[in-house]
């Protein structure tokens, strides 16, 4: 079949296809035509070889005289041919090309036979032998042109020792049995070439779709090895689980993210890597997808072999072959560290709302404080209200009429905006220092606004509220 293959390729395009002209060849089909004839050669040689000694051994008992020599050495003679037809035709190096030649060579001997025999003993019965030539041709020969020469060489040889017989009736039956028999050869011929065609090409279209397949299945097993590496050599963890909830496939991320080997998965099923909270709706989503829908977005936790917690999110679809159904298949994406960072950032924003509140809180209790501040100083002394900086943060009514500013005027200003420049020193040097100590005494000049710096006494206070730290400023006469 191999060698036949390589031959054939050797002719990609091929004639019209035989339709009972024996003068149109399709080369594939002479091909394969001659490649049965040359199969036929060695078994056809042989008994023709076989055939030729006994006839040897006829002619010596049945034949007499001069036409008894004859026909006994050309019938061996003829055997021995044969013989070594069969050797010569037998071997592997024979070629193809040769196989019809060596057929006519062949019919040819036989024809010598059949016309020595008929010649010799002129009697029209042994026109039998040509009827066996041709039909026996017709039988062998594949190949139009070679039958044609045949049939015509065994019609002339025939009428050129039947012409003078020609008016005997005897000889004019044996004419028509013989022109009947090259009728039914021609016959023999054409339906055994139709067949090989039909053969042919139906065997080249087996070849072709065996190619094709071939070529198929190899696409197909790429494909498959490529999702195969795909899948095993995913980020992300894929499993198949079938409807009893065995695992039918788990790739090399889902085996390393949760811990367990092939001998464990074996015994287990789906529910056995389901945190216990999750389980019953894992259920109900299989039950689903055996029903044919899709799981989208799942999120659920799987427990790894050493008992911690991975939390996955993924998407489920269903398999189903004839309508039944067969496994599911999961794809799902680690997302503990994203949970757990999810879980770190709910607890700070909820410790931020905490202290939000708490600051919240103590921002009114300080507000509260310094209100209440302010109002007794409204009731006391002339004074001024600091944070640790100096800036002033509250005045009394008395202080307001004092320098001369307006309320709005003097909480845009520093304690010291309102002092000599000579003066400034100490008071700078106290509050640079972090007003150590409870209290200081200056003696200050004070700026007023309707009159040039005048001598006053400024004590510094540090209050301690409950919440942060204040100065309290009295100015006293100088």
């Amino acid at each position: 079949m191999g060698d036949e293959v390589n031959e054939n390729s050797k002719s990609e395009s091929s004639a019209a296809s035989f339709n009972g002209n024996l003068n149109s060849r399709d080369i594939q089909v002479r091909i394969a035509c001659s490649q049965v004839v040359r199969d036929s050669l060695p078994a056809v040689s042989f008994f023709l070889g076989l055939l030729y000694l006994l006839l040897a051994v006829g002619h010596n008992f049945l034949l007499t005289g001069q036409a008894r020599t004859t026909m006994l050495c050309t019938a061996i003679g003829t055997a021995l041919v044969m013989f070594l037809l069969r050797f010569l035709t037998g071997g592997k190096k024979f070629e193809v090309g040769l196989a019809h030649p060596v057929a006519l060579l062949i019919a040819a001997l036989v024809l010598v036979n059949a016309t020595l025999h008929l010649f010799l003993t002129n009697q029209a019965l042994q026109t039998t032998n040509f009827v066996l030539l041709v039909i026996g041709a017709g039988s062998l020969f594949l190949s139009n042109g070679y039958l044609l020469i045949l049939v015509l060489l065994n019609a002339g040889c025939w009428l050129l020792i039947a012409q003078p017989y020609l008016s005997d009736p005897e000889w004019i039956h044996f004419g028509l049995g013989l022109l009947m028999a090259t009728i039914l050869a021609i016959v023999i011929h054409i339906a055994r070439v139709r067949m090989i065609l039909r053969n042919e090409r139906l065997r080249r279209l087996e070849i072709q779709h065996r190619q094709t397949l071939e070529g198929t299945l190899e696409t197909l097993k790429r494909r498959e090895e490529q999702y195969a590496d795909l899948f095993e050599n995913a980020n992300d963890l894929i499993q198949s689980v079938n409807a009893k909830g065995h695992f039918v496939f788990v790739n090399r991320k889902w085996k390393e993210v949760l811990g367990y080997n092939d001998q464990q998965l074996k015994k287990m099923t789906f529910v056995d890597i389901l945190r216990n909270d999750h389980i019953e709706t894992c259920r109900k989503v299989l039950q689903q997808l055996m029903q044919g829908e899709t799981a989208q977005n799942i999120e659920t936790v799987f427990l790894s072999c050493d008992g911690r917690e991975i939390y996955v999110e993924g998407n489920i679809n269903s398999q189903f072959q004839d309508g039944k159904f067969i496994a599911t298949r999961g794809i799902f994406r680690d997302i503990t560290e994203r949970k757990h960072q999810e879980a770190r950032m709910a607890k700070l924003q909820m410790q931020l709302q905490n202290l939000n509140c708490k600051l919240a809180q103590a921002y009114e209790e300080a507000r509260n404080e310094k209100d209440a501040l302010l109002a007794i100083l409204n009731k006391e002394e002339t004074a001024f209200l600091l944070d640790l900086k100096g800036s002033i943060i509250g005045v009394s009514e008395d202080a307001l009429a004092l320098t001369g500013y307006s309320r709005l005027e003097l909480v845009t200003k520093s304690i010291v905006d309102l002092l000599e420049p000579e003066t400034r020193a100490e008071v700078v040097s106290v509050l640079k220092n972090g007003f150590v100590g409870t209290f200081k005494s200056c003696k200050v000049q004070f700026h007023l606004t309707a009159s040039d710096f005048k001598p006053f006494f400024l004590n510094l206070n540090r209050i301690n509220l409950e919440k942060e730290r204040l100065i309290l400023a009295v100015v006293r006469p100088a």
